[in-house]
């Protein structure tokens, strides 16, 4: 691989010189970060013409990243020089950090331009401390941090300029109608968390509603062994609701929540199939003993006694207090409404 690296001094080792490879393949982003070590505080990388915006982006991106990353290539970088390398808009945007501190001869014109067409969408970090700045360019920085081009921008550093407290002001207090449109924000948002939770609670409810309705519906046989100690009055006769086709069966279950538009298809294609079978009882049953157990060991326990490891055909015929049955039935119905997705609303799609 050709190239030269050369250093500023001798005694700099801090400094890193490339010349572009004159290999067309060799890819230049690849080929500058292999040549970086620890010891490099300053890189210049001027005329690689072939690096442009892509390779610029990759370059500082694996240069920023975290340690642990690029062999942990994160320095304290003095200077970098890009000069003459077919740089763009697109490549610039790939900043996350941009410092023009101690640079007292910046004209407070050019930093109005800066600040009117500053416009990044990684810029986390800005630094103009000790440059000199006046209140004529306060007016442009408050409209930096109004505008939506600031929306990533987490550090500002504007010490040591020449700035009062009206100059101050002016910056801060540069979207007069901020607190108003957090205000409004705040109510927005609390609207739409109590839509929410009304919405939740009507899912909820119905579904606790039709779990019942459907575990007989969609498991009952039209025909039955069991005949009737009277005679059948033919004058109120009886409507044959399992005659009907399985899908209006399934229909009229759904509509036996009281609410049937709260529970979007998804939902009660999932309870439908939760109350269908053996299965999804049995697996209530199950879960009602397990949560049984766990309280009547809690009580054991603050008591002075041992749990015991399983319950017994008399431990099911206790009486149990009121507060102990409601916070049984409270769990198994979270327990279920959370394995079937039933605990917030959901749109059809």
């Amino acid at each position: 691989m050709s190239g030269i690296i050369s250093c500023k001094r001798r005694s700099d080792r801090s400094f890193l010189r490339l010349r572009m490879p004159l290999e067309e393949e060799i890819d230049p982003a690849h080929y500058i970060l292999a040549h970086i070590s620890n010891a490099h505080s300053k890189l210049d990388v001027s005329r690689f013409t072939t690096l442009g915006n892509d390779g610029l982006a990759a370059v500082l991106g694996r240069l920023s990243v975290s340690p642990g990353g690029s062999r942990g290539l994160v320095n304290k970088w003095e200077m970098m020089s890009f000069r003459i390398c077919e740089l763009g808009d697109m490549g610039l945007a790939a900043l996350l950090a941009l410092s023009l501190a101690g640079n007292r001869g910046l004209l407070s014109k050019s930093v109005v331009t800066l600040f009117d067409s500053l416009s990044s969408s990684t810029l986390a970090t800005l630094n103009l401390s000790d440059c000199d700045l006046g209140p004529e360019v306060v007016e442009a920085i408050g409209k930096y941090l109004c505008s939506t081009r600031s929306r990533t921008l987490r550090r500002l550093v504007l010490s040591r300029n020449r700035f009062g407290l009206e100059e101050i002001r002016g910056i801060v207090d540069a979207d007069a109608g901020e607190d108003e449109k957090v205000k409004q924000e705040l109510a927005r948002l609390h609207t739409l968390y109590r839509r929410n939770k009304d919405l939740a609670d009507r899912v909820k409810q119905a579904a606790a509603r039709c779990l019942p309705y459907a575990r007989i519906l969609l498991n009952a046989t039209p025909d039955t062994s069991l005949h009737p100690s009277t005679p059948s009055d033919t004058t109120s006769p009886c409507f044959r609701l399992l005659d009907l086709p399985f899908e209006l069966v399934v229909h009229i279950t759904r509509h036996t929540s009281g609410d049937p538009t709260a529970l979007s298809d998804a939902q009660f294609l999932r309870l439908q199939q939760e109350a269908e079978g053996r299965e999804g009882l049995a697996r209530a049953i199950k879960q009602g003993a397990t949560v049984l157990k766990e309280t009547m060991a809690f009580h054991e326990l603050n008591r002075g006694l041992r749990p015991r490891p399983r319950l017994t055909e008399e431990d099911w015929r206790l009486p149990m207090r009121a507060e102990d049955l409601a916070h049984i039935h409270d769990r198994l119905k979270a327990d279920w409404l959370k394995a079937v997705d039933c605990e917030k609303w959901e749109c059809n799609v």
